[in-house]
């Protein structure tokens, strides 16, 4: 069994799998975006920063962006810091109100120009946060990562 953490907030994500998996949950307050926006090179591809300014979802997108490029170093092993760039994700999809929960076999992702092959999901989480996940294969048959909300109430008492 794999297993992946993130936090944002008082909101912790416990992602499991039969197969390697990251996940990172980003909260959707955009008021940080002003100051990453001006290290955008270095986190970004030109690909993935076209794909951005060009979208409606510039802010969705660049949180999402940052989100799965976290998910996929969690899921890999190798934290690739100095060379985010190289990581790119090009055909991200923001969920909404309407679609709270989206995923993509068959992604792709350039990682230092090797093309890698995996399984992303987006989720929508309340109203505030969003959830990236990635993995090298697809959920078993339902094809969706599911989510149960647990209080740490719960926990405390499961282990009584």
């Amino acid at each position: 069994m794999h297993y992946n953490v993130s936090h944002a907030d008082s909101i912790v994500v416990l992602a499991g799998s039969n197969h390697p998996i990251g996940v990172d949950i980003v909260a959707r307050d955009y008021s940080s975006l002003q100051f990453m926006v001006s290290d955008m090179g270095q986190m970004f591809s030109t690909k993935e920063i076209e794909v951005m300014t060009r979208s409606d979802h510039f802010p969705k997108l660049f949180l999402l962006g940052w989100a799965f490029k976290e998910a996929y170093m969690k899921c890999s092993g190798v934290p690739n810091w100095d060379n985010l760039a190289s990581l790119e994700f090009l055909n991200i999809k923001v969920p909404s109100i309407t679609e709270r929960c989206i995923s993509t076999s068959g992604s792709k992702v350039f990682d230092s120009g090797v093309r890698q092959t995996g399984y992303t999901e987006t989720h929508l989480l309340g109203d505030s946060h969003m959830i990236a996940i990635y993995t090298s294969q697809a959920p078993d048959k339902d094809g969706i990562t599911q989510f149960k909300p647990i209080s740490l109430e719960e926990i405390v008492k499961s282990l009584r």
